[in-house]
């Protein structure tokens, strides 16, 4: 299937965003969700050859996703206050903000921040990429909100950057959470992130 125009819903979906962005990103992200939401893959192979316009080989998409400077992060959150408020909340209501990490799984060894970890779907160790997730949930619907990678503190020593436990990634997402006014938080997490550093901050913050 070869798609040539971008639906109207994802287009109205992501003009809130469009100033955020020039005018050729624009254009990839329509595609890139449109592709997204067709077959439902990640993969950039498959994604290219559903919406040709893209381009007919996956590093124009991939070019675009990882190396082209677009602020991908201002654009996810938001998408996603503009969903959270046209459900027009109500006072009282409670909205979860959920934090966990997922760890991606990586066949190369040259990449960087690599580390090794348990793989929990295939139950074997491996080496790959953790990620530390915040998504909001309200009335039954659940928004991403945030992602963040963790960076291994060798990596992050020899780049010259902040080494940040998970845990205290997961505490500044808390801190910068700010939900429409009236709103109660309630902030969901395992017990690998039960600790002071990120119960104080669901306290200082009122968050239950």
């Amino acid at each position: 299937m070869v798609v040539r125009q971008v639906p109207r819903i994802v287009q109205g979906f992501l003009s809130a965003v469009s100033d955020q962005l020039g005018g050729p990103q624009v254009r990839h992200l329509n595609l890139t969700v449109t592709a997204l939401l067709l077959v439902g893959s990640a993969k950039l192979k498959t994604l290219t050859h559903v919406v040709r316009r893209i381009g007919r080989h996956r590093t124009s998409l991939g070019h675009f996703l990882s190396r082209a400077f677009w602020p991908e992060a201002d654009v996810l959150e938001t998408a996603s206050w503009r969903i959270l408020k046209s459900m027009k909340p109500r006072r009282g209501e409670v909205v979860s903000l959920i934090i966990d990490d997922t760890r991606i799984a990586k066949r190369g060894r040259s990449m960087q921040a690599l580390s090794r970890m348990w793989d929990h779907s295939g139950a074997r160790f491996c080496h790959g990429h953790t990620v530390v997730v915040a998504a909001i949930r309200f009335r039954g619907v659940i928004l991403p909100w945030r992602m963040q990678l963790w960076l291994p503190k060798d990596f992050a020593q020899a780049e010259r950057l902040d080494y940040l436990k998970s845990t205290e990634i997961a505490a500044a997402m808390i801190r910068a959470f700010d939900p429409p006014a009236g709103l109660k938080v309630r902030v969901l997490f395992d017990a690998a992130y039960l600790c002071p550093k990120v119960t104080s901050v669901c306290e200082n913050r009122g968050f239950t």
